[in-house]
């Protein structure tokens, strides 16, 4: 037969830390959300250069050529 305590016991996935599996799946999507904010930042940021360069690359094809090239 079982304790009363044993079957009232719920053990956590993480056994190192007295932190229940809630509070880690929680503490643990707030770190996943914020990495993909800066992962998407710096996907813009680096959209932002390319586009930039593009704009002096087509600038400079216009001087050279005379031509009126659109620019965005």
């Amino acid at each position: 037969m079982r304790s009363t305590t044993a079957s009232n016991h719920k053990c956590s996935k993480y056994k190192d830390s007295n932190v229940s599996d809630e509070e880690h799946n929680a503490t643990g999507s707030g770190l996943s959300e914020r990495m993909e904010t800066e992962n998407l930042t710096t996907g813009l940021k680096a959209i932002q250069m390319v586009k930039t360069v593009l704009v002096w690359d087509i600038k400079a094809e216009r001087q050279i050529s005379g031509q009126m090239l659109p620019v965005f």
